[in-house]
């Protein structure tokens, strides 16, 4: 299978503060961005390596 970049990778949904929830939606680049932020060495991820994410799903963030 061929990845894209701006491919949809997950689908979070808001709180419903403000009405119902909303989806929310999340491609490959916006996390591995979101990963190269809270990373302590920058540029360490290339196109051929593999991650496991795993946390609560309680919080957006659980897929960095």
């Amino acid at each position: 299978m061929s990845l894209n970049a701006n491919d949809m990778a997950k689908i979070n949904f808001s709180s419903g503060t403000t009405g119902k929830p909303k989806a929310v939606f999340s491609s490959h680049k916006n996390l591995l961005g979101f990963g190269g932020m809270c990373s302590p060495v920058q540029n360490i991820i290339s196109e051929n390596d593999t991650a496991a994410c795993i946390a609560h799903f309680g919080h957006g963030g659980e897929n960095n």
